[in-house]
């Protein structure tokens, strides 16, 4: 289920129009999820109807929530006003975007769940697997390079995504970056393992599912809390490294230009009015 929700995250924030990407958003879900399951036309129909609902709820209920964080983050930007401690409540609003999202979709999700075949699930669980072991392999062809090339790729990393936002970074910018890229804790390999354990435990209660009634009650407190899986250490780094971020973006916010920030006021501004027009359009 994360994986729904975070492919209409990235479609809805991606390169091609926002509203366009919105209002056709049922048919790029069956683009993406034909990677993981093959459903068939009863199944496909219910799940049409189904996100046909979760759509309007979303448009109706959460779109404004979002145009109203995106018109706090403005009027920060424009005043100056970012400091670690509001960043921090930035971060965990939209983690509460996130976690109402999932929390309403998730018990059809969990419904839908059981009327997928032996070959459906066995399919679902093979591509996750792959996707397991390209991560794995990433990340292992990650430190077979020097400490410091991974450094100077997050270093890069970090100044082409704030680019984005504001622009070319002056010199003093990308040494701010620098002071804090060694600070940085290492969390990817936690985040494999913890993918690995969620899907192992979905993968034991759907060998489950014929015979136990409470499937569907396992698999949503799976659904809805997979946070229970991820280590201590996975959870001290993450947030660590979620303080060390807003830090960061506070530094970065107070050496700004007047033209960098007229340039994250106007994406702020295209977002905002694309939520607009979204809300409205019936």
């Amino acid at each position: 289920m994360r994986k729904i929700i975070l492919v209409t995250i990235f479609l809805l924030l991606g390169g091609c129009s926002s509203q366009f990407v919105y209002n056709n958003m049922d048919w790029m879900i069956h683009w993406y999820l034909d990677d993981y399951i093959d459903l068939n036309k009863a199944q496909r129909n219910v799940f049409d109807e189904r996100f046909a609902v979760w759509h309007s709820w979303h448009r109706k209920e959460e779109l404004v929530k979002y145009r109203e964080q995106l018109n706090s983050i403005r009027a920060l930007v424009e005043t100056n006003g970012f400091t670690h401690d509001n960043l921090q409540a930035q971060f965990d609003q939209a983690r509460t975007h996130w976690e109402n999202l999932r929390g309403h979709i998730a018990p059809d999700l969990a419904a839908m769940a059981s009327s997928l075949s032996d070959a459906q699930v066995k399919a679902m669980f093979e591509a996750l697997a792959k996707d397991n072991k390209e991560e794995q392999d990433s990340q292992d062809k990650v430190y077979e390079k020097t400490e410091q090339e991974r450094m100077d790729k997050r270093q890069k990393d970090i100044e082409q995504n704030l680019s984005e936002w504001v622009g070319k970074l002056s010199d003093e910018q990308k040494s701010i970056i620098a002071g804090y890229v060694p600070q940085f804790r290492p969390n990817w390999q936690e985040w494999i393992n913890y993918h690995k354990t969620v899907q192992g435990k979905a993968k034991a209660i759907f060998a489950t599912r014929k015979e136990n009634p409470a499937f569907k009650e396992e698999l949503l407190a799976l659904m809805t809390n997979p946070e229970a899986y991820r280590s201590e250490k996975m959870v001290a780094n993450a947030e660590f490294n979620g303080r060390l971020y807003s830090a960061l973006i506070a530094d970065m916010s107070k050496s700004l230009t007047d033209k960098q920030r007229k340039k994250l006021l106007r994406k702020l501004d295209g977002y905002i009015e694309d939520i607009s027009d979204l809300i409205g359009d019936d």
